[in-house]
């Protein structure tokens, strides 16, 4: 699909962290890739990607090979591979070894694949080659690669090799791309009449320019694990307890809290909790704590609480309810995990790298509910973040799946709920299990009601 319109005009003030992060735009990329739609940013990009789903193979996973007659070509698609969204894997070490023997010495036995020109005149080279690549463990897709958009003769000894490895190799997709894209040429040469013109291989036509030929077999490598890994979602996986959180009625758990209108009693709450405790102002229009200052962490003992308690009811912030005592949570990777209702898609999850730097920090993925594991883990992947969970510089590694858990459970919560912005804000991701610090149910958004 090509979407016309990336900006938006006029954004509407968002109440919530969520709702900032959340563009209409980005909600349409979310809607497609739900639905295993590849979307496009220009009639070019449209087009070779039109012609790269008329292949009847699939990959069966991400690695693709090239094979190419020139080094400086090599380089080119490897600098473009990783912004176009395409894995050259390294090729193992048999494979490397066994290509060794066929590629001259002057070639680069590498992925990209540079046979040489040679391989042109001495047509084993390109033949072995392929097959080499074709049987490698974690080779999914081999593309022959070309320097400008022309018809081929099949029936000359390039033309015989490609259309015999393909059937020689049924469970890989072969492609051929070229360099450049523009018109087409009726053969490599006006002097080199073509006994059988050809215009695709197998069943899939050349793909032409580098860029958009890349950007064409990622959209088929994203395609093809669309339908390998897409699953029925669970049944809302609701404990209907009465005098539970909303967050605790869909199994999501929350940091201990108690409610305190008196130094007493937060002292009360704070002892029956389990000290270190924070305090934070309850107030259903304070939309953010942290700014205001209304929140004090790392409280050890009863003067501390006692204190606390004094410093923030002094704050004298409107509609304050009281003080919250909450357990304190510390140890593990800060999540967001929102939604913003929208007007045309309904609830539209998101989820990122949390905590008070999330805005600057942008880095967030959508999902539109009702999601399944295997969706929620493809997001994560998506986050530039996303290392920090699988733990670095001596961190543990966070409890991913029970943030993969919870974040199915905040799907079906989002799908029940009339509310028009939710913001969990941090959800911890502890080593084992998980706490949700804060939570804002924003019912009203014209009206700023929470």
């Amino acid at each position: 699909m090509l979407k016309i319109g990336h900006s938006e005009a006029a954004r509407r003030a968002a109440l919530a962290h969520t709702g900032s992060l959340v563009g209409s735009d980005d909600v349409i990329d979310a809607v497609l890739r739900t639905l295993g739609v590849s979307r496009v940013e220009s009639v070019d990009e449209l087009l070779e990607q039109l012609a790269v789903f008329h292949s009847s193979r699939l990959p069966r996973g991400s690695g693709v090979a090239t094979v190419i007659v020139s080094g400086g070509a090599a380089g080119l698609l490897s600098d473009l591979a990783p912004r176009c969204g395409v894995n050259f894997p390294a090729l193992p070490e048999a494979t490397a070894d066994a290509l060794r023997e066929v590629v001259p010495e002057y070639g680069s036995v590498g992925n990209p694949l540079d046979v040489t020109g040679q391989a042109v005149f001495q047509t084993e080279i390109l033949a072995r080659s392929l097959d080499l690549l074709a049987e490698a463990p974690g080779i999914d897709v081999v593309v022959y690669g070309r320097g400008f958009p022309s018809r081929l003769d099949g029936a000359s000894p390039v033309g015989k090799i490609l259309s015999e490895a393909i059937e020689r190799h049924p469970e890989t997709v072969f492609l051929a791309l070229s360099l450049v894209g523009g018109h087409f040429f009726p053969s490599q040469s006006p002097d080199l009449p073509l006994a059988e013109p050809i215009t695709k291989l197998g069943d899939t036509p050349f793909l032409q320019g580098s860029e958009n030929g890349l950007k064409a077999i990622a959209a088929l490598v994203r395609y093809a694990e669309f339908l390998r890994t897409r699953g029925k979602v669970a049944a809302a996986p609701v404990q209907r307890r009465a005098a539970a959180s909303v967050l605790e009625q869909y199994g999501i758990t929350v940091a201990q809290e108690r409610m305190a209108t008196s130094a007493e009693a937060a002292v009360t709450a704070a002892e029956e909790i389990g000290y270190p405790v924070a305090l934070k102002i309850y107030s259903p229009t304070l939309l953010h704590k942290t700014d205001a200052g209304a929140v004090l962490l790392d409280l050890t003992d009863v003067s501390a609480v006692a204190r606390g308690f004094e410093q923030l009811t002094a704050l004298d912030i409107p509609n304050t309810r009281g003080i919250l005592v909450q357990e304190m949570v510390s140890g593990g990777v800060e999540m967001i995990l929102g939604m913003k209702r929208d007007a045309q898609f309904g609830p539209v999850v998101a989820v990122g790298l949390g905590g008070i730097f999330v805005e600057l920090l942008e880095d967030v993925q959508l999902l539109i509910p009702p999601v399944t594991d295997a969706d929620v883990r493809a997001a994560l992947r998506r986050l530039r973040g996303y290392p920090i969970l699988e733990g670095m510089r001596g961190r543990p590694a966070a409890d991913v799946d029970a943030f993969v858990d919870a974040v199915v459970r905040f799907g079906h919560l989002c799908l029940d709920t009339d509310a028009q912005e939710i913001d969990i804000n941090p959800l911890i991701v502890l080593p084992h299990g998980l706490r949700a610090v804060d939570c804002l149910f924003v019912k009203d958004t014209a009206h700023g009601s929470a």
